[in-house]
């Protein structure tokens, strides 16, 4: 791979791809299909960042943040049905790169950790791990344990050859801080950076949100405005 296709491009509004369902819809026990706008197969480069609705649970507990209640503002899927309803794999060119999103938790299908489902799903869509990147929100829950889980994990992976540009060689950090704005909600300033060091095209998948120099894929995208 050439060094200019993880260049930086230019920005501009991303494509809305619904994904199945009306926005705002659970996703609990009824997988995606596919139908609808999904993304063009082998389109993004610089892809993706996968942002998984892995189904998890909050604790009961509220003592660090009260203002929280113990259920989830979105629906969840099973890792298999995240594989079935986001064909990430067919969706990523041949020269592409991946940040697939994961949280500390367990899974409540499996009871294996969630990072252990997304190595498996970077596997299944043709990538290679190449290092994780985490997020340092300086708050979070407190379980019944002795840690308050302050972080969140990002598995950065690439498929085909990954020649990155001069550039960012050696000068990107694998732990980031940055504030919290809501429950499941990731950065802008994360969104900012891959656009300013990775060229496109770009696709967030299971977004809620629009950011610029991204199309994004997901039954919530936009509905919380």
């Amino acid at each position: 791979m050439k060094q200019a296709d993880f260049g930086t491009a230019e920005e501009g509004p991303g494509r809305t791809l619904r994904a199945p369902g009306a926005a705002g819809a659970k996703l609990s026990g009824e997988p995606q299909t596919g139908v609808g706008a999904p993304p063009r197969a082998g389109e993004y480069r610089c892809v993706v960042v996968v942002d998984p609705p892995w189904d998890q649970g909050k604790t009961g507990r509220r003592v660090c943040r009260p203002n929280q209640g113990v259920e989830l503002d979105y629906g969840t899927l099973p890792a298999a049905d995240i594989l079935r309803a986001a064909p990430v794999g067919e969706w990523a060119g041949p020269q592409s790169l991946i940040w697939l999103w994961a949280t500390n938790s367990k899974s409540r299908s499996s009871g294996r950790p969630v990072l252990v489902h997304a190595f498996e799903l970077l596997e299944r869509w043709g990538f290679e791990y190449y290092t994780l990147v985490t997020w340092n929100k300086q708050t979070g829950p407190c379980p019944f344990g002795p840690y308050q889980i302050t972080t969140e994990h990002c598995l950065f992976g690439y498929r085909g050859k990954f020649d990155p540009p001069e550039e960012v060689r050696g000068r990107l950090k694998t732990c980031f801080e940055a504030r919290v704005t809501g429950h499941s909600r990731k950065p802008k300033a994360f969104y900012e950076f891959i656009a300013q060091h990775f060229a496109g095209p770009r696709l967030d998948v299971f977004a809620r949100k629009p950011h610029a120099g991204f199309d994004g894929w997901g039954n919530e995208y936009e509905s919380d405005g």
